[in-house]
């Protein structure tokens, strides 16, 4: 064994302590070399137990569903998807409208995004988001509650009282993971309790998911994925992924980068 292979799978290991899940692609790119060479890599890294292999790429062996990055962390991955994301997201907002945003690092995205659309009302028990609406034509609602450090968002009894109160237009759901068959899920079980709310009181949930939310799950179920009227990703997901969920009813738009 070479010492560049040594070298090469110890900083596979470091870029996926890093994020919670990599794609061979992704991981090609930042290495520089072969998709063919990392799938060696990853088998190699596999029977050492050191990583887990999940379709397309792979995750620590702590398992992905047991550790949840912090925001700030996310707030760097796939940023250009995210902003592409959210630009696509923005032309199904209208003035005047009432909207929800969840807690997350596309729907922050989405937050940058809207500042300017006239007359709208925007909800969300993100800090940061609200933070990123100061100062814009938007009138801003942050739904008090307990405070949670890592995300920096409000969850709990308070704030869940409050959202049944009210009626949204749209909710734009975050989730760490989506498949067909469990649906969306994410981490904490605070947190989803709170989405749970923001669905039942939307008109219309588009989930907004970058592609290595796709085919994975977390630890706590949200909702069915059918609970989505729309499913906002980027153009990384997979086609054949694509096409099964198309095929069983699921609506998907594919936001272009650079677009």
């Amino acid at each position: 064994m070479s010492i560049n292979s040594l070298a090469r799978r110890e900083a596979i290991l470091e870029l996926l302590k890093e994020s919670p899940y990599l794609r061979v692609e992704e991981l090609a790119r930042r290495l520089g070399v072969s998709e063919a060479t990392v799938r060696r890599d990853l088998v190699v890294l596999s029977k050492e137990k050191k990583i887990d292999r999940i379709r397309g790429g792979a995750s620590l062996a702590s398992k992905l569903e047991e550790w949840e990055p912090s925001f700030t962390s996310r707030q760097g991955l796939n940023r250009e998807e995210k902003k592409a994301i959210a630009r696509l997201a923005m032309r199904l907002i209208k003035p005047g409208e009432a909207i929800a945003l969840d807690v997350g690092t596309t729907t922050l995205a989405l937050a940058e995004e809207i500042r300017k659309i006239p007359h709208l009302t925007v909800f969300t028990n993100g800090i940061p988001i609200a933070e990123a609406l100061a100062g814009s034509s938007v009138s801003v609602y942050l739904l008090g509650g307990q405070l949670r450090d890592s995300e920096m968002s409000l969850v709990g009894a308070l704030t869940r009282q409050a959202i049944e109160t009210l009626r949204f237009d749209r909710f734009f759901l975050s989730a760490a993971g989506v498949t067909l068959k469990e649906g969306f899920s994410d981490f904490n079980l605070e947190e989803v309790e709170i989405k749970k709310a923001f669905i039942s009181r939307a008109r219309e949930v588009i989930a907004l998911v970058d592609h290595t939310k796709l085919g994975r799950s977390s630890v706590v179920p949200i909702a069915p994925l059918q609970a989505a009227h729309l499913l906002i990703t980027d153009e990384g997901a997979e086609q054949e992924l694509i096409t099964s969920w198309s095929k069983a009813g699921v609506r998907i738009e594919l936001a272009p980068l650079g677009d």
